[in-house]
């Protein structure tokens, strides 16, 4: 709903996108919320893949919200924290939507590895629970980019979520000593 598909433009370079821009008065570059025909029906496509996949769509379907920040302070350094769901229920079931070249075991945790998602769970887990005194069911729902965006809802094992405490606390506790 937020987002403006610009359906005659086939690429950011074309008169239709030009048009377009200057009409709803963005810059050649146009607006961040504005797709072109392709991406936009890309971003449907994924949309349905997302919504039709075991676990993603159940949590979706949910009493929930989107973009949910928490403020809380982490109690070890008093600093002040932040973290930011991509989708939380009323039941504390939460997700966070991320996109990846391959959802093959090998390549997945290589993202995960990359991209620090282990990290992530570990450190938005605690956050809640700081915040919170409640434990958060937190998973990533992960699509692939290209088609046919196959699409699945991963749990990090608990040894990997333990490897990313041990990185986020050292990050913490350096950023505090700083």
């Amino acid at each position: 709903r937020e987002y403006r598909v610009i359906t005659a433009a086939k690429d950011r370079r074309c008169k239709a996108w030009n048009d377009a821009a200057k009409e709803l008065d963005t810059g050649s570059d146009g607006d961040p919320l504005m797709l072109t025909g392709p991406e936009g029906e890309r971003v449907a496509r994924m949309a349905q893949a997302v919504r039709s996949t075991p676990g993603i769509a159940e949590l979706l379907q949910a009493d929930g919200r989107s973009e949910q920040s928490v403020f809380t302070r982490d109690p070890a350094t008093g600093l002040l924290v932040r973290i930011r769901l991509d989708w939380i229920t009323s039941s504390a079931r939460a997700m966070d939507l991320k996109t990846t070249t391959d959802l093959r075991n090998d390549k997945l945790f290589r993202s995960v590895v990359d991209y620090r998602y282990h990290v992530q769970k570990a450190f938005y887990s605690d956050a809640f629970l700081w915040a919170f005194g409640e434990r958060l069911d937190f998973a990533f729902g992960v699509i692939e980019s290209e088609a046919p965006h196959v699409s699945k809802l991963v749990r990090l094992p608990d040894d990997v979520v333990a490897w990313g405490r041990l990185q986020y606390r050292r990050d913490l506790d350096t950023y505090a000593r700083c």
